[in-house]
């Protein structure tokens, strides 16, 4: 009942009206909205949307009329729309044992547990930003939490943010072991850990490799709404639903030979605040505001090396353990190369730390290849007292 296609062509629609607008395209869906919406400071007459999109799955129109503090369940017979506060309380306690992942830094540092990277790094690959079905950390306003109990990881949060913290926790434990036993040998290679996403949905694929076609366009003149249709028209088709705050006027003048649609996208919303989002089937391209997932943080891929031997050799020498996270950042940068995401404190998706032994980076896989050559580097420099550039 959610797979049904439908248009929406919704200017400062209320939220209310949508709801009861793709209840009449979808004659199939039964589509309830929580009476208590008003508890949680929600009132969906007093809000408005715009929104264009053509061909569009019912879920995907219902996920971009309810906005960031709605959701909804499937359940029996009909659809239930509630306040994602109010999901958010299902919330459970999950015990992770952790003692293994810092027993490597014994004798380095007479104080040293690891434990608040282990949290930290814990709080920022697993977060409500990146997937709505993570509750926001305390710290952020939230109910969900992460502590420590002696050598005992307690965290309390919904079921999808402890299958990813189970996976993290796990390939950190993996990392943390491998950089226990680097070969003396300093032209051996060194294994690291590539965490893999979650299952993507088979549709993602197709987005992406539609968004990758290269077309011809020539616009003169061309009023911009038409613009788009042309570039969604193109085989293979690829709807391109539109999120604004003010909508895209005027004309647009290109002519391009053999560009990609997503260039094309990125030129024809060459502003700071537009932001393209993937989605099976579709994209979403948001004008007013950045989208949870943009296409390049969509694309970054998380690793973890063995870094063990280098973090001691630097401390040895006065270095802090935040020095190699510095030093990959300052020689694998987006400003070198633009296949290299930007650095978060560049205000980009991709981020490198170390915890417990570890260098644990995300960021584009043409970037991991430099950083894997890097490390080595670093690596014959050691042998010889390793100061950080």
């Amino acid at each position: 009942m959610l797979k049904q296609p439908l248009d929406l062509d919704l200017e400062f629609a209320s939220t209310d009206n949508a709801f009861a607008y793709i209840r009449e395209c979808c004659p199939g869906l039964s589509l309830v909205v929580d009476a208590d919406l008003a508890n949680f400071g929600i009132d969906l007459s007093a809000r408005t949307l715009c929104v264009k999109a053509k061909a569009l799955p019912a879920e995907a129109a219902l996920r971009l009329c309810m906005g960031d503090d709605l959701a909804y369940e499937v359940r029996p017979g009909y659809v239930f729309v509630t306040a994602r506060d109010n999901l958010w309380r299902r919330l459970s306690v999950t015990i992770y044992p952790t003692a293994d992942l810092c027993r490597g830094w014994a004798g380095w540092t007479a104080d040293y547990s690891g434990n608040q990277e282990v949290i930290a790094l814990l709080q920022r690959m697993v977060n409500y930003e990146d997937d709505p079905d993570v509750a926001p950390w305390s710290d952020e306003g939230g109910p969900a939490a992460a502590e420590y109990l002696g050598d005992l990881l307690i965290i309390n949060q919904t079921e999808a943010a402890h299958r990813q913290a189970a996976q993290l926790l796990a390939h950190l434990r993996t990392a943390a072991a491998l950089a226990l036993e680097l070969p003396d040998r300093p032209r051996a290679p060194v294994p690291c850990v590539a965490v893999p996403p979650p299952p993507a949905h088979p549709g993602l694929a197709a987005t992406y490799a539609a968004l990758e076609t290269r077309i011809d366009v020539d616009f003169s003149d061309t009023p911009v709404m038409k613009a788009i249709e042309t570039i969604a028209e193109r085989p293979p088709r690829l709807n391109i639903a539109l999120r604004y705050a003010t909508g895209p006027r005027g004309t647009v003048t290109i002519k391009r030979q053999g560009v990609t649609r997503k260039a094309l996208l990125e030129e024809l919303f060459g502003t700071p605040g537009a932001f393209c989002e993937a989605h099976p089937a579709y994209v979403v391209v948001t004008l007013f505001q950045r989208p949870r997932l943009s296409v390049q943080t969509q694309t970054l891929q998380l690793v973890i090396y063995p870094a063990l031997d280098l973090l001691r050799a630097d401390a040895a020498g006065g270095g802090a353990a935040e020095g190699l996270a510095q030093a990959v950042q300052a020689r694998v940068n987006h400003a070198d190369d633009e296949a290299v995401a930007e650095w978060a404190d560049e205000g980009g998706p991709a981020s490198a730390e170390t915890v417990v032994g570890t260098l644990v980076v995300r960021q584009t896989p043409h970037a991991h290849r430099k950083i894997n050559a890097l490390l080595q580097a670093l690596r014959l420099r050691a042998r010889g007292g390793f100061q950080l550039p």
